[in-house]
């Protein structure tokens, strides 16, 4: 109805995890904003990305902030993730979903991975760089606001912003599209060897 609503999280890090998941699968359901005229598609973005987002920030986080929380904020046209320090990698890395497995918490990353919570070898940017092939949304933002680092996924469809050669591509063809995209440059034989095609068939696809 418009009013904020506000739930804190407490206990154990490794079981935070799994009950903000379920609770966030109570209040991010699909829906459609019929505010104005003009139909605005509202993205149901599978908690998947959000739970890497959340892990991450968990994992990832300055603890010697004090007083400083994560906070994830849902809106109806984005959630946003705040997360205590700026990341010890350069923000270019994320933006280009490069950004490689370099924790400020080594220990607290172990644990999560020896969980199954998350991969060590990874920051969930996989998931991330599916969002504007995979579910039609803008890249995510990467923004620092004071101590905080902000993830910020938009669940509004950016269709103006799509190729519509996009659309067309089968699902290996995505997932060279996504393999070309995050290294930012690639070649024939190595787009080849990855996907498991001919190079003449790599050429084809990357031209």
């Amino acid at each position: 109805d418009g009013e904020p609503v506000i739930k804190d999280f407490k206990g154990a890090l490794v079981l935070l995890a799994e009950e903000i998941e379920t609770y966030l699968n109570t209040v991010v359901p699909e829906t459609l904003n019929r505010e104005t005229f003009k139909r605005v598609d509202i993205a149901d973005i599978p908690i998947s990305v959000f739970r890497e987002v959340i892990i991450n920030a968990i994992v990832h986080r300055d603890y010697l902030i004090q007083g400083a929380q994560i906070k994830i904020y849902i809106y109806k046209d984005r959630i946003e993730v705040h997360s205590p320090g700026k990341p010890i990698i350069d923000f270019d890395k994320f933006k280009n979903f490069t950004a490689p497995s370099i924790s400020r918490n080594p220990k607290i990353t172990y644990v999560f991975n020896q969980m199954g919570l998350m991969e060590e070898r990874g920051l969930g940017m996989e998931e991330l760089s599916k969002l504007r092939v995979n579910y039609g949304l803008p890249d995510p933002e990467f923004v620092m606001d004071g101590e905080y680092f902000i993830v910020r996924i938009s669940r509004i469809k950016a269709h103006v912003l799509i190729s519509d050669n996009l659309t067309k591509l089968k699902a290996k063809e995505i997932k060279g599209y996504n393999l070309a995209k995050s290294r930012g440059s690639i070649t024939s034989s190595v787009y080849s060897n990855v996907l498991g095609i001919t190079t003449r068939t790599a050429t084809r696809q990357l031209q």
